[in-house]
């Protein structure tokens, strides 16, 4: 190994150890400590993006179905490699950051597929990042913010040195506002602003309205203050505040799931088609007046479909063009 690889090596085993314990302890990395590490070198912010992004891929394909058997392999792997090397603790690093540089390759396909290059989470100033129909993407800001994209998602990242600024140019979005910094964090949707304060929310944009869910912290939206677990809906200049809704409801996106609580059936097969390539259509009213409650796995058409026929009074017939038509059972 020449010196450059091994110094390149060296560095991604630094990247892989923050990755972990942000994610996993965060009391062992100060966030001082990680910035400081970070600043010192472009490589360290670059390795650390590519880290990140192996991560945001693995939990973005966590169910796709041709990668389920080469996860099931490098489980397998992983587990044999730990059990071998339990008593050679100095390997670990080196562990971690061959598995960061052999996903690499996978991460970057990813990022490709997505329009946004693991380069580009390196550098956020000016950024567009964008999700298809179906897809999830995470990642860490330039300032130590986490954005998560949901399905079929646009959102720009227009740093200066004034104001972390962010634009949701579609679909919806998750920030976990890093805490502790000078410049403000304001997110545009639409014709709203949301200025928070250190904290963690929700905005969705749809046609006709913008939704904000504060989970955490304070943040303001015109001149409404609003505190965690309020709800925020804004229609042109009227914005309704509603205190105690169901936040689940709202967050499952980010497990990949849509929650339904005694839902007309039109509105759920709704929401579930914005995760789906192939839609359902439903073909009367009174199907579409069916009350639906229950958890489901986002881009799962048919297994909905079916759930449906087991449990209601509905007829499923799937098109040619993938499409299913969901009609009243006579």
């Amino acid at each position: 190994m020449t010196t450059d690889s091994t110094a390149t090596a060296a560095i991604a085993t630094e990247a892989a150890r923050w990755h972990e314990r942000l994610a996993h302890n965060p009391d062992a990395a100060p966030p001082e400590a990680f910035e400081r590490w970070r600043a010192a070198d472009p490589a360290h912010a670059e390795a650390f993006a590519q880290v990140d992004a192996v991560h945001a891929c693995a939990r973005a394909l966590a169910t796709h179905p041709e990668l389920l058997a080469l996860r099931q392999a490098t489980a397998t792997r992983v587990a044999v490699h730990r059990a071998r090397s339990a008593v050679r603790k100095q390997r670990t690093g080196a562990a971690l950051a061959a598995l960061a540089l052999v996903a690499l390759p996978l991460a970057g396909w990813y990022a490709a597929e997505h329009r946004t290059p693991a380069s580009a989470l390196a550098s956020s100033e000016s950024r567009l990042f964008s999700t298809g129909v179906g897809q999830r993407l995470s990642m860490m800001l330039d300032d130590g913010s986490r954005l998560t994209l949901n399905t079929a998602t646009a959102v720009r990242v227009a740093y200066t040195p004034s104001e972390r600024h962010l634009i949701l140019e579609r679909g919806q979005a998750w920030f976990e506002v890093a805490k502790g910094q000078p410049r403000p964090f304001r997110v545009t949707a639409g014709a709203h602003d949301v200025v928070a304060h250190g904290t963690a929310f929700d905005v969705r944009l749809d046609a006709d309205r913008t939704t904000v869910l504060l989970v955490e912290g304070k943040v303001t939206v015109g001149a409404v203050a609003m505190v965690p677990n309020d709800l925020l809906v804004a229609r042109g200049d009227r914005m309704t505040l509603r205190h105690g809704g169901d936040a689940r409801q709202i967050e499952a996106w980010r497990e990949g799931l849509v929650v339904f609580a005694d839902t007309p059936l039109a509105e759920a097969v709704a929401e579930l088609n914005r995760y789906a390539p192939h839609a359902l259509l439903v073909k009367d009213a009174r199907a579409g007046a069916l009350r639906i409650s229950g958890a489901f796995r986002t881009g799962e058409s048919a297994t909905f479909a079916e759930a449906l026929e087991t449990s209601f009074p509905v007829q499923a017939v799937t098109r040619s063009d993938g499409t299913i038509e969901l009609s009243s059972r006579r």
